[in-house]
């Protein structure tokens, strides 16, 4: 297929352990997994590349994480012109267990029906709410979460999509550890929601990206008569991403990025619907989890460049925080990291990363840039 592989697109699936991915947006995939799907079928297209006879892929999945360590399993890839579905499953050497799916049936160029899961059995590592919490008094709960969306797509022009989406999320604990009088930190929960986005997207390659912006808007409601135990609440999050080639005359390929979140809670949201900060995402040097709450901001800024031929760096520099009342101080993140290039063509990347805090560090090794 020309420049195109299938498998490296099931890599897209080398995924961090935490079912919940980054502050809330999209959270079923990192943001370079998903758009790596994306793009390379967008470049397919733009290429004249034929999909017609569909593609099948089995690959390894590997990644890296503090919290979970090592993680290892499977995944497979199908791919044609009118649909597309991914499935992995993986564990890691903290004997957490996963599997991540996603479901796109293309009705023409117009629409998009979707579904996206995500599910593990094993431990959520806790440090409690807010935005001043210790890395070092954590506890793990076990237990099960899943997150499930389905979404219906409209996109009347290039670069603007549309649509409504409905999500249904478990959380299920079975204890504390280390081993404590079992005390329960949320309530277990089968939940109902249903909301809207709108999208507009200028980036012209999703694999090269240098010019170009994204702003993403999410409304999501809760309603009390659909989740018996529970208050009504509402969700409205935002997200602003600008990329710039900035020395084009002099250094080619060195990329300024941009990224500002945020998102507020109107009434106090279950346990799995709250924003989460840190891990390979957001904030990265904060573990997976670290700072939680009902409202949230974080901003990262990332200069890319080259570095030698399929080899490429990048420093990041960010700062937000997360609580259920008023903000402190904002919490500043720092580091490096590389992208390694994959064969055939070296655009898509593997990305290691490390990241620095003021109590804490990370390494990550996943797929795709981290926005």
């Amino acid at each position: 297929m020309k420049k195109i592989s299938y498998i490296f697109v099931v890599f897209s699936f080398l995924l961090g352990p935490a079912v919940y991915g980054g502050a809330g947006l999209e959270g079923l995939l990192s943001r370079g997994q998903q758009e790596h799907i994306n793009g390379l079928r967008e470049d397919a297209k733009a290429e004249g590349v034929s999909l017609n006879y569909g593609g099948h892929s089995v690959a390894p999945v590997v990644g890296y994480e503090p919290v979970f360590k090592f993680c290892y399993g499977a995944a497979y890839f199908f791919q044609n012109p009118d649909a597309s579905w991914g499935v992995d499953v993986n564990t890691n050497f903290a004997k957490v267990y996963q599997a991540h799916s996603q479901l796109s049936l293309r009705f023409s160029n117009a629409w998009e029906l979707g579904f996206k899961l995500a599910v593990t059995k094993g431990f959520d590592p806790y440090y409690g709410e807010g935005g001043e919490t210790d890395p070092g008094a954590f506890v793990r709960l076990w237990g099960l979460r899943s997150i499930n969306r389905l979404y219906l797509a409209y996109k009347p022009t290039s670069i603007l999509s549309v649509g409504p989406f409905v999500d249904f999320r478990v959380h299920k604990e079975d204890l504390l550890d280390p081993p404590t009088p079992f005390t329960r930190v949320a309530p277990d929960e089968q939940t109902v929601g249903a909301g809207a986005f709108l999208k507009i997207d200028t980036v012209k390659n999703r694999n090269e990206v240098r010019d170009g912006f994204v702003f993403t808007v999410l409304f999501n409601h809760v309603p009390a008569s659909l989740n018996a135990d529970m208050s009504a609440f509402s969700q409205l999050e935002g997200e602003f991403i600008v990329y710039k080639d900035i020395l084009s005359d002099y250094v080619p390929d060195v990329v300024a990025a941009f990224h500002i979140l945020g998102g507020m809670s109107f009434q106090q949201p279950s346990y799995i619907y709250k924003y989460r900060l840190g891990g390979s995402g957001t904030m990265r040097g904060y573990l997976d989890n670290r700072f939680r709450g009902s409202k949230y901001y974080t901003q990262q800024t990332e200069l890319r460049f080259p570095i030698f031929k399929l080899l490429s760096g990048a420093a990041f520099m960010g700062f937000g925080d997360a609580t259920d009342d008023t903000f402190t101080n904002p919490k500043l993140a720092y580091g490096g990291g590389i992208r390694i290039g994959i064969p055939p063509d070296y655009v898509s990347k593997i990305r290691i990363d490390m990241g620095f805090t003021r109590d804490s560090q990370g390494i990550y090794a996943d797929f795709g840039q981290a926005f």
